[in-house]
């Protein structure tokens, strides 16, 4: 009598007395479906659990070859680590306020004089009068902020100024850029460093990279090329 065949792996938690074709055929139609289930479950059991102690045994092994590879690097990198950071750059931001000339005070001066001026006799009050503009042609003036910065590196014979924008300008870059709305910030100035300077010292330190530091030195830094090589690389 052929008997049926069952999983006999030795991870197996669940098993039956093998049946003989027999025995199978005699079962309730509900048994034998039932059984067909619990064969087919319990292969694909022991087939993942065998994949899995495979699998165990490869990273037992990688975990063994990452230790020997971690000494090569650390001795290697001993050689070289004067090399550390030699394309660094930091970048540093400033927020600077900038108030319209029109509504600075200015000075209108008169008086009573009275006296000989031929004798330089003369006496008199002088009176000054101070105003202060408020608008012009028809528009409310305000003061306003920009934002420009430094690139500092060692490899740079002197810090490389860059301008970004006005308050208005960089939070509409901002929002463009990574949807995030600046324009109730209570601290402009640290938000805008925390949104930008991390995006923007990837573009400086690529375009290092790619120009090699004697021709970035005399390279023209613009904030219109940085935004469009944000877009191209964003993740």
């Amino acid at each position: 009598m052929k008997k049926r065949n069952l999983p006999t792996g030795i991870n197996r938690k669940r098993w039956i007395e093998r049946l003989s074709d027999e025995d199978y055929n005699n079962l309730p139609k509900e048994d034998q479906d039932n059984l067909k289930r619990f064969q087919n479950y319990s292969s694909q059991r022991e087939q993942k659990t065998k994949t899995l102690n495979e699998l165990k045994e490869e990273i037992k092994k990688l975990k063994e070859e990452i230790f020997d590879l971690d000494g090569l690097e650390e001795s290697n990198f001993i050689k070289v680590q004067h090399l550390h950071n030699i394309m660094g750059c930091r970048i540093e931001i400033t927020r600077q306020k900038k108030t319209p000339k029109s509504i600075k005070v200015t000075h209108s001066y008169g008086g009573v004089w009275s006296g000989d001026f031929s004798k330089g006799n003369v006496s008199g009050v002088l009176h000054s009068d101070f105003n202060k503009r408020k608008t012009y042609d028809g528009k409310k003036l305000k003061e306003s902020f920009i934002y420009h910065g430094k690139i500092i590196s060692k490899n740079l014979s002197k810090p490389k100024s860059c301008y970004f924008q006005n308050e208005e300008g960089i939070f509409s870059t901002i929002k463009e850029l990574k949807g995030i709305d600046l324009s109730n910030s209570k601290n402009p100035l640290k938000d805008v460093k925390n949104q930008l300077i991390p995006s923007y010292k990837d573009y400086i330190m690529t375009l290092m990279r790619e120009m090699g530091m004697k021709k970035f030195e005399n390279h023209k830094v613009k904030f219109s090329d940085f935004k469009e090589w944000y877009k191209k690389n964003k993740k």
